[in-house]
């Protein structure tokens, strides 16, 4: 909600630097306005009312002054933590894999764009992430339905070339064609980005609801090669390299 030159909203915090001596850069996922970076004037002090409300992975409701006449870069007033999710910091692989996706979310949205479709699966991903035994695989769910929400999503139910959708398991899937391919379409097995057993797998990753993602059964070894196909579409358009990607 805005007035004049305030507003409140919801906001999924993805990145904090220090500025000056103890203000924080911040750059958050809002409900309402996109993706919005704010100052939060002496969030980085003990004692600051801020402090944990600024915190990357935490859901709050932040009030902003937003004079963008003479700065994009807004100024938080206020804020009220709604949700810390406790259980995203409490292992190594679940907070870095936590890491990796507000980090592919801060680089890959414009600012100020908003979609609540987008935050809704920033935040769905999150409390999926909470109980998950298999957090990778939420992450691949979340690379895949984020990509789509962007614009660069996959075609997984037909050819990508002539359309033909063909019975399961007639599809390959190609990296180089963003898709996948009927058998007159397809080329040689080495264009090929996983096997077709993978592509099932991809197909089910991206349709499923959230819930049921850790309940398909698939080899440990296709896990992995969707897994690394994934990530190499990914990396196709991130701008820059990823600071988490080096343990994820």
């Amino acid at each position: 909600m805005k007035t004049s030159n305030y507003f409140t909203t919801k906001g999924i915090i993805l990145n904090s630097s220090l500025v000056r001596e103890s203000d924080r850069l911040v750059s958050i996922l809002t409900e309402d306005m996109g993706r919005v970076r704010a100052v939060a004037p002496g969030a980085h002090k003990i004692s600051a009312r801020l402090l944990c409300a600024t915190e990357p992975g935490v859901e709050s409701t932040l009030t902003f002054y937003d004079n963008t006449r003479n700065t994009y870069v807004a100024r938080i007033t206020g804020g009220v933590i709604l949700r810390t999710f406790p259980a995203l910091k409490c292992g190594l692989e679940r907070y870095l894999i936590t890491s990796k996706i507000l980090e592919i979310v801060d680089s890959l949205l414009p600012e100020r764009e908003p979609n609540t479709r987008k935050y809704s699966l920033v935040l769905r991903t999150l409390e999926l992430l909470e109980i998950a035994g298999n957090g990778r695989r939420i992450y691949l769910a979340f690379v895949l339905r984020f990509l789509k929400l962007c614009g660069w999503g996959l075609e997984l139910g037909a050819c990508i070339k002539c359309g033909a959708a063909g019975p399961p398991g007639a599809l390959v899937f190609s990296l180089k064609e963003k898709g996948g391919l009927c058998p007159k379409c397809a080329g040689a097995p080495e264009d090929y980005g996983i096997s077709g057993e993978a592509f099932l797998f991809l197909k089910k990753l991206a349709g499923k609801p959230g819930s049921e993602i850790e309940k398909i059964s698939v080899a440990a070894e296709t896990e992995k090669k969707t897994a690394d196909a994934v990530e190499s579409y990914l990396l196709e358009y991130i701008p820059r390299p990823l600071k988490s990607g080096m343990f994820v």
